[in-house]
C-alpha cells in the first residue's frame, strides 16, 4: 500500500466532512429512515437531473480515487432518484438512497483518511496473474 499520503488542507478535510454529512442525510431521506416534505415529482426529478449534471463534471474532473468514487456513487444515486420520481417508483428511490449512503461512507473515509494519514489510493497491479515487472 502507498503510505505517502498527504493529509490535505484543513479546508479539504472540512469540505469532505460537510459532503459526508450532506450525502448521509440525503441518502437516509430517500431510504425512508428519515421522512421528508413532499414536492412535485416532476420538479424534483428535474432538479435531481440538473444536479446530476454538476456531479458528472465533478466525477470526470475529481481529485483522487476516493473523490471520484464518491462523486460516481452520488451520480448513480441522483440518476436513480430522478428516474424514480418521474416513474413514481418508490423501490428505485430507495436503491438510489442507498447509493447516496454509500457515497457518504466513501466521503467519510476520505475525510478521515486525510486527517489520519491513511491510504487514499488503491495500489495498481500488473494486468494478469503471475505477471511481474522487470526493469
Amino acid at each position: 500500500m502507498d503510505n505517502d499520503v498527504s493529509a490535505g488542507s484543513t479546508t479539504t478535510i472540512v469540505g469532505r466532512l460537510a459532503l459526508d454529512v450532506t450525502l448521509l442525510a440525503f441518502g437516509l431521506g430517500y431510504t425512508d429512515v428519515i421522512d421528508g416534505a413532499q414536492a412535485s415529482d416532476n420538479a424534483v426529478g428535474l432538479f435531481l437531473l440538473l444536479f446530476a449534471l454538476v456531479v458528472l463534471s465533478l466525477t470526470v474532473t475529481g481529485g483522487d480515487q476516493l473523490d471520484r468514487g464518491t462523486y460516481g456513487l452520488f451520480l448513480v444515486s441522483l440518476v436513480l432518484l430522478a428516474v424514480a420520481r418521474f416513474a413514481d417508483a418508490d423501490s428505485l428511490a430507495e436503491v438510489g438512497g442507498w447509493f447516496a449512503v454509500a457515497a457518504g461512507a466513501v466521503a467519510w473515509y476520505a475525510a478521515t483518511a486525510a486527517a489520519a494519514h491513511w491510504p487514499t489510493a488503491v495500489p495498481r497491479r500488473a494486468a494478469g496473474r503471475g505477471v511481474t515487472a522487470h526493469g
